[in-house]
């Protein structure tokens, strides 16, 4: 981009918007990680089972909730994919959050692999189909 005839003169702004597109790939990338994990996530630790049997990850879950929350509040207030990517420390707090749902994710599998031990028969189903039962136990017309 930088070498064509007609740049010479735009050298600068190409720059600008050079790193400023770079930035935003780089926080909506670590951003859709985030909500993919958070989608995954939030009816799990929302279950009473788990907030049981599971309460430091479910408060873990919990902050990294409601920050999300706000993030996603402020955004819908203000749309503008550049100035919400441009925010003070997005990228670290993206991050940090994404940090704190792989730990949750990863206990989550734990608790998951336990269950399987107790009961041999969750071999046979698949990831989503266990959480299915997990977190709708109590509920035989859910589970169906």
């Amino acid at each position: 981009m930088l070498t064509g005839s007609a740049a010479g003169s735009f050298t600068d702004d190409i720059m600008k918007w050079q790193k400023r597109l770079q930035t935003i790939e780089a926080v909506l990338s670590v951003w859709l990680d985030v909500q993919e994990k958070w989608v995954e996530l939030e009816d799990v630790y929302s279950s009473l089972e788990f907030r049981i049997s599971m309460p430091h990850e479910t408060n873990l879950f919990s902050a990294v909730n409601r920050d999300f929350r706000v993030l996603m509040k402020a955004t819908e207030k203000n749309p503008n994919v550049l100035q919400a990517c441009s925010r003070t420390n997005i990228q670290t707090k993206l991050e940090k959050l994404n940090m704190n749902l792989q730990q949750c994710w990863k206990s989550l599998l734990t608790h998951l692999e336990r269950r399987r031990l107790k009961f041999p028969r969750f071999y046979f189903l698949s990831l989503e189909d266990v959480l299915h039962v997990v977190c709708n136990g109590e509920s035989a017309f859910k589970i169906t």
